[in-house]
């Protein structure tokens, strides 16, 4: 019941974090996907967040727009609906490197900034990075140092007694910055180029 589908979305969410390509049925949609997809138009948005996954996975693997596009509407849905924080930093990313959408870096600040008001650590690095830059913002070091620390503080959170980085989501617990480094090369966070 609800049980193994807590699992499920832990897996392919651990699966996402250690670099593993996502796919429960490459040639077509399986009954876990299609379920997901339900779950999703009924405003689960863990469901929302976990198809963004493996849509992006997919589609960065087989290099296909169609399923970046797809992984961008459910990130949309799940940030700009549900308020959820990595899928807010996810959009923010591909806007950011115009994966599934265009290049567009205001576009790319604004979800991440949502992301990071949201409690996502990563958004906050990605959007210093930005105003470091000035990419999309107006330059600004010393919003840009705020944003980091904001995210320092935001990964060193304890949640309850395991000492995992607090996110505002209820899934896994996820390393945005290292997924973020991984998938899209070392200029996304602090200390970059």
């Amino acid at each position: 019941g609800s049980r193994m589908r807590v699992l499920k979305y832990v897996i392919v969410g651990m699966a996402f974090l250690v670099g593993i390509a996502v796919c429960v049925s490459c040639e077509g949609e399986s009954a876990e996907v299609m379920a997901q997809e339900k779950a999703c138009e009924a405003n689960d948005w863990l469901a929302c967040r976990e198809l963004g996954t493996f849509y992006g996975n997919r589609g960065d693997r087989k290099k296909n727009e169609e399923d970046l596009q797809r992984s961008t509407a459910f990130y949309r849905r799940a940030c700009e609906d549900g308020g959820d924080a990595f899928s807010c930093f996810a959009l923010g990313i591909y806007y950011k490197v115009g994966a599934g959408v265009p290049r567009d870096l205001e576009r790319a600040a604004s979800f991440l900034e949502k992301g990071c008001d949201l409690g996502s650590a990563g958004a906050c690095g990605a959007l210093g990075d930005l105003y470091r830059k000035g990419n999309g913002v107006s330059q600004d070091l010393d919003r840009a140092n705020a944003l980091y620390r904001r995210g320092i503080d935001l990964n060193s959170r304890p949640e309850g007694t395991d000492g995992q980085p607090q996110h505002n989501d209820r899934s896994a617990k996820v390393d945005e910055g290292d997924v973020a480094t991984r998938m899209y090369g070392d200029d996304v966070f602090v200390g970059a180029g």
